[in-house]
């Protein structure tokens, strides 16, 4: 089928620059013109988003995905509405030809670098090809715009289930930590569409192009009121709690403090609760006085060929058992590590090199973990030239609770976490 829809697609392009001649400039500007159009709704599809994202200091699409979605998209095509009335004083070409000439191309080259990495990736691209070699041959306004609309539902679908399923957070987070990768890939995806809606809007009646300048107005106060709406949907429900960390936190012999974060800002209710301050961390005074770990240990200094060879033994002294144990080693000369606590170099010793990783000037470092069963003795052989420091840290599961927290809308985690610093 995608051979198919390829070489249909090659003949219609061939019929088309033979009896036209393509105008290549006319072509640049309206792609232009709909990558600058594209841009434009997307920003304005996400800036309810963002400013009650920035206004709340936290993270709101977790409870109702589905309305910021929506709301988004009646945004952009309200933003669509209000710019339509520009561009016919734009010297853009007239040609409905041009426009899905334009389109069409992109599209080819879209799905057929896709197809030739993996051919399943390319069909939903191929299938949106297709609608628009059908939109060549469609006379009437309503079928092209009913082909317009289903060109992308391969791509809408995906998001449809993508919104249905457990992933719908992670893939949220990672638009948020990578905005200008998916901001531009999704400029990208706009294009075609826009493309396909001007070439449909040549077939429009007179009196659909005489309403669509009455609609400005309400388009704008439409997408203002959803903007402003969006700030009474609640970021977190009893189904998407919000994750608060009650963490124990002690550092050698200092006394140790009860650390209360979490990645967005602390409900207000439970900030007075706790009579801290606004924010998404409190610090209080921790009540319980003995650390869940001790440490003592020895080490053993050779000096060989100008390099420092340095034997150190650790013993460890639970209260109880961590389920995390980490060890963060430093220094401003590179480093190499042997030990058989974290990983079986015995048995790798050809694969595997715990070196410190870094630059000159900018220091090396190694961080290695391990998880339960733990051992109560660390040995490690450290060879290096210049000092090392080593961060030793325990994550424990806290089973007396030091505080409750009673809310439907928070998912609460203990834990204890100790922490010593050496410098060998």
């Amino acid at each position: 089928m995608i051979i198919l829809v390829f070489l249909v697609t090659a003949l219609f392009l061939k019929n088309n620059l033979s009896k036209n001649k393509f105008n290549w400039k006319g072509s640049l500007l309206i792609l232009g013109v709909m990558i600058l159009l594209s841009i434009i709704i997307l920003g304005v599809g996400g800036i309810g988003e963002l400013f009650w994202q920035h206004l709340k200091s936290n993270q709101i699409y977790y409870a109702h995905p589905g309305l910021f979605l929506l709301a988004g998209v009646v945004c952009g095509l309200g933003a669509l509405l209000f710019l339509a009335n520009w561009l016919p004083k734009l010297p853009l070409a007239r040609d409905s030809s041009l426009y899905w000439l334009t389109g069409t191309v992109l599209l080819l080259i879209g799905s057929l670098g896709l197809a030739l990495i993996r051919v399943d990736l390319a069909f939903p691209f191929v299938f949106w090809l297709l609608c628009f070699d059908l939109l060549l041959y469609s006379k009437a306004w309503v079928p092209s715009f009913a082909l317009v609309l289903a060109g992308p539902y391969f791509i809408c679908r995906l998001h449809y289930e993508l919104l249905n399923s457990e992933q719908w957070i992670s893939y949220c987070e990672a638009m948020q930590k990578y905005p200008l990768i998916f901001f531009g890939i999704y400029t990208l995806l706009l294009v075609p569409f826009l493309l396909s809606v001007s070439q449909a809007a040549f077939k429009l009646p007179a009196f659909a192009r005489k309403v669509i300048p009455s609609l400005k107005i309400p388009a704008l106060a439409g997408t203002g009121v959803i903007i402003l709406a969006l700030g009474l949907v609640p970021s977190y429900t009893k189904a998407y709690p919000q994750t608060v960390t009650v963490q124990e936190e002690w550092s050698g012999s200092n006394n140790g403090k009860l650390h209360i974060f979490a990645a967005d800002r602390l409900p207000d209710q439970l900030v007075k609760t706790l009579g801290g301050q606004p924010g998404k961390s409190i610090v209080l005074a921790a009540p319980d006085q003995k650390p869940p770990l001790s440490i003592t240990s020895s080490l053993d200094e050779k000096h060989a060929d100008s390099q420092r060879l340095l034997e150190v033994v650790l013993h460890l002294d639970y209260r109880q058992e961590p389920y995390l144990i980490g060890l963060n080693l430093q220094s401003s000369q590179p480093f190499e590590v042997v030990t058989d606590e974290f990983l079986p170099l015995a048995k790798l010793p050809k694969m595997l090199q715990l070196k410190g990783t870094g630059k000159p000037g900018e220091g090396y470092s190694l961080f290695l973990q391990r998880t339960p069963p733990q051992k109560n003795t660390i040995h490690l052989t450290i060879k290096a030239k210049g000092l090392v420091t080593c961060t030793l840290t325990g994550t424990f599961p806290y089973s007396a609770l030091p505080m409750q927290i009673q809310n439907d809308k928070i998912s609460v985690d203990y834990l204890a976490e100790y922490k010593e610093n050496y410098t060998f």
